[in-house]
């Protein structure tokens, strides 16, 4: 459906991983400007999930990561 509107942009994801893999909580911090393609980024990083488990030499009990995720039209 975003590819038929011709949607596009950028959205960027806050993305918090426990030390198993488990994705503890994923949550949007800047939209694309597209409810599709928000949803979108979501749901792909909901999709991923597991994600491989910490390195010990990471610290703490969870690792945030801020993501971009890039739709364009080629």
């Amino acid at each position: 459906e975003a590819l038929a509107r011709g949607d596009q942009g950028r959205a960027v994801v806050s993305i918090s991983i426990r030390r198993n893999g488990e994705l503890a909580q994923a949550r949007l911090v800047r939209s694309s400007g597209s409810i599709i393609l928000d949803e979108a980024t979501l749901g792909a990083v909901r999709r991923a999930a597991p994600y491989p488990p910490l390195p010990p030499d990471v610290g703490g009990s969870v690792l945030v990561l801020n993501v971009p995720m890039n739709f364009t039209i080629e």
